[in-house]
């Protein structure tokens, strides 16, 4: 197995006998792909929140927004078009490590779902710009 890959597959939580995520590029070359891993650590993110894995939590949020979202997304697409819908998922990562903290179900469910919308937005956006360089 690619090690890019084995790696991108231990950051999201998966070792032997679990089960995969979604087919993940182990280089994401498009937009498309690059959002689709951030979508797929929130996931993992969502699975752990509703287990109440705290730890998990919080090192998925760490591996979502550090480890991808920040360095294929926000980056590169800072200073675009889109700078509002990375402005907006921006805003929306750290609503959802502050409601990760919340005893409560309810803030971290309505913090997963408004980053969600925004990186659908920024998504469509991006999906119109050239092709992310490697």
């Amino acid at each position: 197995m690619d090690s890019l890959l084995l790696t991108l597959l231990l950051a999201c939580g998966v070792g032997p006998g679990a089960p995969a995520p979604a087919e993940l590029p182990a280089s994401p070359t498009s937009w498309a792909e690059r959002f689709a891993l951030v979508r797929a650590d929130l996931d993992q993110l969502r699975a752990a929140h509703q287990a109440k894995d705290q730890a998990s939590c919080l090192r998925q949020w760490d591996v979502a927004y550090e480890e991808h979202f920040e360095p294929l997304i926000e980056v590169p697409l800072a200073g675009s078009a889109t700078g509002g819908a990375v402005l907006a998922a921006e805003y929306g990562f750290g609503r959802l490590r502050a409601a990760l903290d919340s005893p409560r179900p309810g803030p971290a469910e309505e913090a997963l779902a408004a980053l969600s919308e925004a990186l659908a937005g920024g998504e469509s956006q991006a999906g119109a710009l050239p092709p992310p360089t490697p």
